[in-house]
């Protein structure tokens, strides 16, 4: 089982694929999660790296934001377009507030997935949690970046069609900035600015949602591998073997529990900003479906935005639902 087990992964026997290592490399490569000295191995450069990008592409937007819609207030349509992104952005902040408060916990999260309670006592279970840990997570990273790509790629090329169509130099994101940003070089300098901050959104934005949705799968994960093993309870004849693993079955259902209330823990309230800001932004891009021009660009982004909601909301209350089933299945065994 052990040889079958490493041609399997290519890891060490009986240690879990931690997917949660991917939103890790994520986290520090866009400054908001960095460990330690990473950056040319020191601490300040990092910390500079990680201040700077921040401010640059999440802060200094919110206030070119705010200053828009302030402006903007009389006019409905004009407000609409600047509020739902001024609402996800704000929603960014305090994800990555979240990251950077709770960093500490996060880390022994992470840490504990890899603890020896965890991990799977043979191949059938590896292959099980290799696949709710793996395999999904991996498909659900790729369908919810497309979704995303997608939005961010309307937001970019619609400026383009109407300086085609109509002549004007429009960007991306309506905003308010305190120069003339219709006159060469300063128009292709902000078009590109804009570029990477929108996308510089997107990477803050859905890698935390996976990253949550990661611990849950875990979870359902580890539900699976101990119903299992209190069903080979049944099998066992040993009076002290059974006595041996029915302990390990209660302590490994405490650490489950235990998993689960730290996650619960630290990502409660931002799922519930998130649900209430999803909740406010789909109305208004639900408006601006209502008197955007079909098949146009503004209605595909518009749409590419409400299904990038939609999907979000259902993916936690699927996980969450998920997980509250396998758990019902614990105590009846």
């Amino acid at each position: 089982n052990v040889q079958n087990m490493e041609t399997l992964s290519g890891l060490e026997p009986h240690r879990l694929p931690n997917y949660s290592a991917i939103f890790n490399n994520i986290f520090n490569t866009f400054g908001v999660w960095t460990e330690g000295k990473r950056l040319a191995n020191s601490l300040i450069i990092t910390t500079f790296y990680s201040t700077t990008v921040i401010l640059l592409f999440i802060i200094a937007p919110q206030f070119c934001h705010f200053i828009y819609m302030y402006k903007a207030r009389d006019n409905v349509i004009a407000f609409a377009d600047e509020f739902y992104v001024s609402i996800a952005s704000l929603m960014i902040v305090c994800k990555d507030y979240c990251l950077i408060k709770h960093r500490s916990e996060i880390k022994k999260l992470m840490k504990s997935m890899d603890s020896e309670i965890f991990r799977p006592k043979n191949t059938g279970q590896y292959r099980r949690i290799f696949k709710v840990i793996m395999d999904k997570y991996k498909k659900l990273f790729w369908m919810i970046t497309f979704v995303n790509v997608s939005f961010c790629v309307c937001v970019v090329i619609g400026p383009f069609f109407d300086l085609i169509k109509d002549g004007a130099k429009l960007l991306p994101l309506v905003d308010c900035y305190p120069f003339r940003v219709t006159e060469s070089p300063v128009y292709e300098m902000m078009y590109v600015y804009q570029i990477l901050v929108c996308f510089y959104l997107m990477m803050h934005n859905f890698p935390f949602d996976l990253f949550i949705l990661d611990l849950i799968g875990f979870c359902i994960a580890e539900c699976d591998v101990l119903c299992e093993n209190m069903n080979e309870l049944k099998k066992e004849e040993s009076a002290i073997e059974y006595d041996r693993k029915l302990i390990n079955c209660i302590k490994h259902h405490e650490e489950i529990s235990r998993f689960v209330r730290n996650v619960e823990r630290i990502f409660s309230f931002p799922i519930l900003q998130q649900y209430f800001c999803n909740l406010i932004s789909s109305c208004t891009t639900m408006f601006k479906l209502s008197i955007a021009e079909p098949m146009s660009v503004d209605f595909f982004k518009t749409l590419s935005y409400q299904c990038c909601l939609l999907l979000q909301m259902f993916l936690y209350c699927w996980t969450a639902s998920t997980l509250t089933e396998k758990s019902q299945k614990i105590p009846i065994l």
